[in-house]
């Protein structure tokens, strides 16, 4: 199917996928960002970092959206959708610039039914513009190294590339991964006028960066110095944890694992030899963050790499078309590749839908059956802040017997308070509570008994209430 064509059925469908359930309740790094950055002006917003949800361009997005339609699920959601849907034609546009038409709709029509990307879409964070906006800006990089794009292609790399510096500031990987791809492009071509446009593009990307971060950016070294050393901050990049987060993300994905690992080569061989350019400005980001989370000793989670998702989908297209042409079967392999992978992102969003990111409301809802008027509510470690903006539906709140506990000593007082008596605990993202707080985790585990586990699709987002022995 020509492009014209596949791309607006193709963008639709991207569309219909990521409305469904965009209402399900909000998640605690969800709830963290418009808790602290909502009541905000865009002046403080600018001014302040205090911590890594503020993925700036998405944090003022989200405030203009919930001004016009309220602050509900999906409105807060809502920027991180469109970018989303927006992703499909910047997919397209990328493979395009490397790749035959047939593969770039194909690589299209895999992000548009990806269950992951399904999932940032709903998820009111900047990933989704970050993953946009590195295609776009890498894909207007090598047109305008190429002598494809024109002028404009260069003036559009530069705008594409503050914004992503605006989505998230992961995007500096980016940044100097097009570094790289143009000082490769200078030198293969020794041409003099690249390397001027290159540097001119460069000191307005960093200018317009300088602008967007320059009241933050000690803060946001202080915080990545000291937050990212936690080991309840996320995975040491070279752990099996890390695989393992990783594996069971990937879920039945992995069935295709085999074939990724027998074509990889070919397809990055296959894009090196279209677009140098395009080759290092999509796959050095990744590989620099890794070094440098290394050598640093950082914590991470897999999310951190969520570009090379759209980056592997590219890849592996790449392969097939290159193997499967020699014998004169392109069109066919590429449609079976994306009926396979299709296919096993439909069973995995099955899943999806079933649960909400983390149940906090379905856990309280279940507490305001079952609890007594005087019965006390504890919300631990993680589930503070959850329990703390869905708990006055439920009628859960401080003045009703509701305690937030992240101490033992703060547990201690909540159970030797006057006016309650024993009662319910909710728990929530358990590793970092082991991680973190030991013994208290080992304390609930000695001095509770589990009565109900409500699953979410985050990690070990399980919502679960404990009663009191």
């Amino acid at each position: 199917m020509p492009a014209r064509l596949a791309l607006p059925l193709l963008v639709l469908v991207a569309l219909a996928l990521r409305l469904h359930q965009l209402d399900s309740p909000l998640w605690l790094d969800e709830i963290a960002t418009w808790q602290t950055y909502g009541p905000m002006t865009v002046g403080e917003v600018f001014s302040s970092y205090a911590g890594s949800n503020n993925h700036l361009m998405n944090t003022l997005l989200m405030k203009a959206s919930a001004a016009v339609f309220g602050p509900s699920e999906w409105a807060l959601r809502l920027p991180a959708l469109l970018f989303g849907v927006a992703g499909i034609p910047a997919m397209y546009l990328c493979a395009r610039t490397a790749l035959s038409e047939r593969a770039a709709v194909s690589a299209a029509a895999l992000l548009s039914v990806a269950s992951h990307h399904v999932f940032f879409s709903q998820n009111a964070r900047g990933y989704t513009a970050w993953l946009t906006l590195s295609l776009l800006a890498s894909a207007l990089l090598a047109r305008a190294v190429d002598g494809n794009g024109g002028p404009r292609a260069w003036w559009l790399w530069v705008l594409a590339s503050i914004g992503n510096v605006a989505s998230l500031l992961l995007s500096a990987f980016v940044v100097v991964a097009h570094g790289l791809a143009g000082a490769v492009a200078v030198v293969r071509t020794g041409t003099p006028s690249l390397a001027r446009k290159l540097a001119i593009g460069f000191t307005l990307i960093g200018l317009g960066g300088l602008l967007l971060y320059a009241w933050v950016v000690p803060d946001v070294l202080a915080y990545v110095d000291t937050e990212y050393r936690k080991a309840d901050a996320g995975y040491s990049l070279l752990s099996m944890a890390f695989v393992q987060e990783v594996v069971r993300g990937l879920g039945l994905a992995l069935v295709a694992a085999p074939i990724g690992l027998l074509w990889g080569y070919l397809g990055v061989r296959a894009l090196w030899r279209r677009s140098p350019t395009l080759t290092v400005a999509l796959l050095a980001g990744p590989l620099i963050q890794a070094v440098v989370v290394v050598a640093l000793g950082l914590s991470v989670v897999p999310r951190h790499f969520l570009l090379t998702m759209p980056l592997g989908l590219l890849v592996l297209i790449a392969g097939v078309e290159v193997v499967a042409t020699r014998w004169n079967m392109a069109t066919q392999a590429l449609l079976a590749l994306v009926l396979l992978l299709g296919g096993l992102s439909g069973v995995q969003l099955q899943g999806y839908y079933a649960h909400p990111k983390q149940d906090i409301p379905g856990a309280l809802a279940w507490i305001a059956r079952e609890r007594a008027p005087d019965q006390r509510v504890i919300a631990l470690h993680l589930a503070e802040v959850p329990v703390d903006y869905y708990g006055p539906r439920y009628g859960i709140t401080g003045e009703t017997g509701a305690f937030f506990v992240r101490t033992e000593e703060a547990l201690d007082a909540a159970l030797a308070h006057p006016g309650t008596r024993p009662g319910y605990l909710v728990m929530t993202l358990p590793r970092a509570l082991h991680l973190a707080l030991p013994d208290l985790a080992a304390r609930v585990e000695r001095d509770w008994e589990l009565v109900q586990t409500f699953p979410g699709t985050l990690g070990d987002a399980d919502v679960t209430v404990w009663r009191e022995r």
